[in-house]
């Protein structure tokens, strides 16, 4: 699997929602990474990262943990409370690589933890 893209902040939202729809797993993990350091759309990209996050490609679930994480240091969480759960969940994976990207997730919501949650 190849985990890198050329240019991260060339893709958008909606392509690595398309990805998702068409189980593309050799190409969504970098999308994942890609959306949630570069995108503007922030609450939108964290519901697709929660819904990621259940995917069943270990790469796809442990990226868009990983990608929550961006998001608490970039902006702050939308839904604080739903992200932790996930990152929780994350870190009982039985991948070790989802495992990691949960605990560095887990790191960022903590370092993170005064930019708040922006909404419910």
């Amino acid at each position: 699997m190849s985990n890198t893209i050329a240019d991260p902040t060339s893709h958008t939202l909606a392509v690595a929602q398309a990805a998702f729809e068409a189980q593309n797993y050799a190409l969504l993990p970098s999308l994942i990474i890609g959306v949630s350091l570069y995108s503007s759309e922030i609450e939108e990209v964290e519901a697709f990262l929660v819904e990621a996050a259940s995917c069943p490609n270990e790469y796809v679930r442990g990226n868009a943990l990983l990608g929550l994480g961006h998001l608490a240091r970039r902006s702050g969480l939308h839904n604080r409370a739903t992200a932790e759960a996930m990152v929780s969940a994350g870190l009982l994976d039985v991948s070790p690589y989802v495992r990691g990207q949960a605990q560095s997730a887990q790191d960022d919501i903590s370092q993170f933890r005064s930019r708040g949650s922006i909404g419910a």
